[in-house]
């Protein structure tokens, strides 16, 4: 087996994860200064701590599904808009 390909073909998913975790960050920041509110706010709103919404934000931690569904609901947006590209 090549290894080099294997390695690129890890460091494609590897990008291809974090590019997903920035777009649902950015998403997730423009729907809460949307409805104005900080990111305490949220983290109250949705059970977590305020660190927890900034390191989602910043693409440095992966919400599971129930925190998804959670801010979604929280924001009034669907999951489908928190992922999707703009």
């Amino acid at each position: 087996m090549n290894h080099t390909k294997v390695e690129g073909l890890e460091g494609d998913w590897i990008q291809k994860r974090k590019d997903k975790m920035g777009r649902f960050g950015r998403n997730l920041e423009r729907y809460r200064e949307q409805d104005k509110l900080s990111q305490a706010a949220l983290a109250k709103m949705v059970g977590v701590e305020r660190s927890t919404i900034n390191n989602i934000e910043t693409g440095r931690r992966w919400p599971g599904p129930d925190l998804v569904a959670k801010l979604a609901e929280a924001l009034g947006v669907s999951i489908a808009n928190l992922w999707k590209e703009v």
